[in-house]
């Protein structure tokens, strides 16, 4: 399947709030492709929603480590400069 594909599920499954199983497929997009800072961004949206603060900081972390691109960066660094952030 390809990563417009998974993508598309992925999306489909938060926007459910099938939580649990947005958060396997994108660990699944990772475990594929580790550079893959919007599997991150997405990832690290769901703990946020989840109310697990820590692993969306570490994702949104790790997305600012791989991503290039200015949108998902400043997303990324929004998240971390909002309340609770550590």
């Amino acid at each position: 399947m390809g990563n417009l594909s998974c993508l598309n599920k992925e999306l489909a499954y938060a926007d459910q709030d099938d939580y649990d199983q947005a958060i396997t497929d994108w660990d699944r997009s990772i475990h594929l492709k580790p550079d893959y800072a919007r599997a991150y961004i997405n990832r690290g949206t769901v703990y946020q929603k989840q109310g697990q603060r820590d692993k969306a900081i570490a994702d949104f972390r790790k997305a600012l480590e791989f991503s290039t691109d200015p949108n998902w960066r400043d997303y990324a660094e929004q998240q971390l400069q909002a309340p609770g952030a550590k």
